[in-house]
């Protein structure tokens, strides 16, 4: 790639995919954060082509967020995408989630706990995944609702209490 050749939306989002699982897979090998410094080095590329993906530290660190979180995403998706009863659809939307989580934490439990002490650190990443996942359990409550459940709650009194009780 020359540098005549500006990269496309498509590219680079590509490439930041791309980068944050080689950073990934170098914190599960590592057993800790890397930086864009240490990633370029670990790649044997040129700092200048991962700042050109990610032009702040955060970016690097918003990017491995996304992919951390892009499994438990696609299993809300397909939950909220079925046809499935309110009951049982709020009762997949926690278990397939937790069974996902037990094994990430059952394969590797010092990277599990990496990503969860990095998630507390730099929750602002992880606020639109959270957010999400409310809002989504919004829905399935909002539905559950139209269905006699829950009589006398607000959605925003009854989120809380699913969520203390899980």
């Amino acid at each position: 790639m020359g540098s005549a050749h500006r990269m496309s939306e498509n590219e680079i989002d590509e490439l930041r995919r791309r980068f944050a699982r080689e950073a990934m897979a170098l914190m599960e090998r590592k057993g800790e954060e890397v930086s864009r410094t240490r990633l370029a080095a670990e790649l044997g590329i040129a700092r200048a082509r991962i700042d050109a993906v990610f032009p702040e530290e955060s970016d690097l660190l918003e990017a491995v967020t996304a992919e951390w979180f892009a499994p438990k995403l696609a299993v809300m998706d397909e939950v909220m995408a079925s046809d499935l009863p309110p009951p049982r659809k709020m009762y997949e939307f926690f278990a397939r989630r937790f069974i996902l989580l037990r094994q990430n934490f059952r394969d590797d439990p010092a990277t599990f706990n990496l990503y969860v002490e990095m998630g507390e650190r730099y929750f602002d990443y992880a606020r639109s995944y959270i957010d999400l996942a409310d809002h989504y359990l919004a829905m399935i409550v909002a539905e559950a609702q139209g269905e006699g459940a829950l009589p006398g709650l607000k959605i925003d009194e009854a989120l809380p209490v699913i969520n203390q009780m899980v």
